[in-house]
């Protein structure tokens, strides 16, 4: 998680740098007439594609997550506490992200129940389950956070 989150914050970063290099040059091309003395356009360009690349293998870097727990990690199952639908992705409106806060009950006998969330994608046709009390199958990692929903309906896609 923690490459996750330098992956976001360079990301950012970069693309806020981009963004400031070119409002630079349109401030100096435009306001003082002098688009010589302008910073170089590339650069703009340049650093917003890093931050942009840094923003995929961020997403690449959750979903390889997801994937591993859900082929490796333990087996248990999860009471929905609270469900919030929070909206679709572009490419499917068959499909809907909703953030589970869960009470985990792990299969294996030495292990203790715990809460965490998750906010990951489900078909439509798994809405219906997805309300406070229900039970989900569930696979887990070493770190409470790291939950992925594994009934019918639920995709390996999660967001942080």
């Amino acid at each position: 998680m923690m490459l996750y989150r330098l992956a976001t914050v360079a990301g950012v970063g970069f693309m806020l740098a981009g963004g400031g290099v070119l409002v630079a040059y349109l401030y100096q091309a435009i306001y003082l007439a002098t688009p010589a003395n302008a910073p170089d356009l590339s650069w703009a360009f340049t650093l917003y594609l890093i931050g942009h690349v840094l923003i995929v293998v961020r997403s690449h870097l959750i979903n390889d997550l997801a994937h591993r727990i859900r082929h490796h990690g333990e087996s248990g199952d999860a009471r929905i506490l609270t469900a919030k639908r929070i909206g679709s992705p572009e490419e499917g409106r068959d499909r809907h992200w909703y953030a589970l806060t869960l009470r985990v009950q792990p299969h294996r006998a030495n292990t203790s129940d715990f809460d965490t969330s998750v906010t990951q994608l489900f078909s439509a046709q798994a809405s219906a389950r997805l309300a406070p009390g229900s039970i989900l199958p569930v696979k887990f990692g070493d770190k409470p956070a790291q939950v992925v929903v594994t009934g019918e309906g639920a995709f390996p896609a999660i967001r942080r």
